[in-house]
This record gives structure tokens, C-alpha cells and sequence, in this order.
């Protein structure tokens, strides 16, 4: 038995050892414990709109997504196209000042900011809109239940009503079958209760 304690003893030791050296060997080389690949997915750019919301530009491969991300939920808004790049090309071009007069480059920079602003004013809308529907729907669902309810109220009340009826009609029969009986027995024996 002593041997067999002194074994596991020894062998218990040995394995904690060998951990450690082990240990010691990766923090001294600080080799890598898995390798770095990069994955599918890619966040190609990123853009603030808000308070803690950005909109991120996600390549999956070979395609690319436009998603917006906040605090509490991620929402995918698009696909974009392959020939965003050919879009971006045209963005970047930078016409000569002498091209555009300045009140014109003044108006086009408005026109576009009032385009941004009307669409995510739109957007606002339309997830205002969303939010009134489901209220509505959460109502009428509420509503819905709480009718369910007091029908199965009613139900069970007008059950138990009748049973509770039944039951005192039957004890009533039972009582009257017993008067009789003891009015017969009476009868029979001429006694006076």
C-alpha cells in the first residue's frame, strides 16, 4: 500500500512539474498558442452618426453590408453592391474651384446635407410608425387576453353555480325523502316526535 502511495506521489509531482516547465518555456518564447488568421469577416469602415451608433461597412467574403450598430441591437440595413467602388471613384473627385462657382458648391453641400437629414428624418418616421403598430398590436393583444380571461371566469363561475345548485337540489330531495320517511314511520307507530 506504501508503495503504491509513493508512486502516485511521485508520478502527481512529476506531471506538475513538467506543467510548469512548460509554463515557464511559453512565457519565455511567448509562443503563440493559436495562430493569427485573419477571418471572413472584415469591418471595412466605420462612421459616428449618433450617441453611441455607428454605421460599419462589413465584408463577408467577397461581398459587403452596410449594418448599424447601437447600444441595445444591430441591424442589418443593406447589401451593397459591387460597383461601390466605382461610387466611391466618383466621390472622391474634387472638381477644380474654377469649375464650380462657390455659391454653387455652397448649395450642393446644403442640398446633400438636407438629403441625409430627410432620409434619416424618413427612417426616424417610418420606425416611429413601427413602434406605434406594435403598441397597437400589443393592445389589442392585451385586450384580447383579458377578454379570454373573463370568459373562462364567467365559464367557471356559471360551472360552479350549477354545481352548486345541483348539490343543494339534491340534498334538498334527500332531506324531503327523509321527512317522508320519518312522517310514514310516525304514521306507522302513532309516536309524536
Amino acid at each position: 500500500m506504501l508503495s503504491y502511495l509513493t508512486a502516485f506521489i511521485f508520478y502527481t509531482l512529476a506531471m506538475v512539474g513538467i506543467l510548469l516547465i512548460a509554463f515557464v518555456v511559453y512565457k519565455k518564447f511567448n509562443l503563440p498558442l493559436k495562430q493569427d488568421n485573419r477571418g471572413l469577416i472584415t469591418i471595412v469602415d466605420s462612421c459616428p452618426i449618433g450617441a453611441k451608433k455607428t454605421l460599419l461597412v462589413v465584408k463577408i467574403g467577397n461581398e459587403k453590408f452596410l449594418i448599424a450598430s447601437g447600444l441595445e441591437h444591430t441591424t442589418f440595413l443593406a447589401k451593397l453592391d459591387s460597383n461601390i467602388n466605382q461610387f466611391n471613384n466618383e466621390m472622391d473627385y474634387q472638381p477644380q474651384e474654377e469649375e464650380v462657382p462657390k455659391n454653387i458648391q455652397k448649395q450642393v453641400k446644403k442640398d446633400e446635407e438636407n438629403d441625409v437629414y430627410d432620409f434619416l428624418y424618413n427612417q426616424s418616421k417610418k420606425l416611429e410608425n413601427q413602434k406605434l403598430d406594435l403598441n397597437t398590436e400589443k393592445f389589442e393583444a392585451q385586450k384580447t387576453f383579458e377578454n379570454n380571461q373573463n370568459q373562462i371566469k364567467n365559464l367557471y363561475s356559471s360551472n360552479i353555480d350549477s354545481q352548486i345548485n345541483s348539490t343543494i337540489d339534491s340534498r334538498r330531495k334527500l332531506m324531503q325523502e327523509l321527512l317522508d320517511e320519518i312522517h310514514q314511520r310516525k304514521n306507522k307507530s302513532g309516536s309524536k316526535f
